[in-house]
């Protein structure tokens, strides 16, 4: 039976974006995802995640025949930690990709910056509010994303699965799918309750980290092989290597997977 991968989305990344990698995936796993986490509302986000990485164990207890292997980038990667935290019987494993577990140390930094009220000092969330939703044509959008900074190294097919997957096409025109207001408050309920799990990860896992990532630092992945014993690789790219570099990242997956299995 083949192995099954649950993958888990960046925040405002609907799973299908990432089409070109789940595509290598499913070359020799069962790959399975939920659409887009946070617009649920029986889960709706909460601080740490929580509800969001209880909506990834709901899924899994709902629909997995057999134990997976957690995939997550960014956010995704993080609700997968925690998921395989107080599941460890759901899983065999996990990679998470550019995922924001940070040290202990930053993690304090956010816990005050949230009772203050402060965290777009450290995230994206006041831009995600003010995110443009709406464009005239499938056209319109390729060209408007292909100008923005965000999306600079994406591959042009990345690009395409994105404008395709991240809307929703009507009469009118192209839609954003994921609610900004939801994307702003994932920003603002980023976790900083690590220490809380500090050596108590029971299955294997391993971090990919983008070479050029502004996200995880040496720190935080020196944390993860210390508090969690998560091994961190470096691969090419920055935060949303998996856009940039679709086949080598399934690659890099898939070579994390068979280290941790065999």
């Amino acid at each position: 039976m083949a192995e099954i991968i649950q993958f888990s989305h960046a925040n405002g990344f609907p799973a299908l974006t990432y089409k070109t990698l789940l595509d290598s995936l499913q070359e020799q796993f069962v790959v399975q995802y939920i659409d887009m986490l946070g617009h649920n509302p029986t889960f709706p986000v909460t601080d740490n995640w929580t509800d969001l990485s209880h909506e990834l164990i709901y899924t899994l207890d709902k629909s997995s025949t057999q134990k997976v292997i957690g995939v997550g980038h960014s956010l995704g990667g993080v609700i997968t930690l925690f998921a395989a935290l107080a599941r460890p019987d759901l899983f065999k494993a996990i990679v998470l990709l550019d995922s924001p577990i940070f040290a202990f140390s930053k993690a304090k930094i956010v816990q005050w910056l949230k009772k203050i009220d402060q965290m777009s000092w450290i995230t994206p969330g006041k831009r995600a509010i003010r995110r443009r939703v709406y464009w005239s044509s499938f056209e319109e959008a390729l060209l408007f994303f292909r100008t923005r900074p965000l999306f600079k190294n994406f591959t042009e097919e990345c690009l395409r699965n994105y404008v395709t997957y991240a809307t929703k096409s009507t009469e009118q025109g192209l839609y954003l799918r994921f609610d900004p207001h939801i994307e702003a408050k994932i920003y603002q309920t980023l976790p900083h309750n690590y220490s809380e799990y500090k050596q108590k990860l029971q299955i294997p896992g391993m971090a990919l980290i983008g070479s050029k990532s502004r996200v995880v630092h040496g720190i935080d992945q020196r944390s993860m092989e210390k508090n969690f014993n998560i091994r961190c690789k470096k691969i090419p790219g920055g935060h949303l290597f998996p856009f940039e570099y679709p086949m080598e990242s399934a690659m890099a997956i898939k070579e994390a997977i068979r280290e941790m299995l065999s």
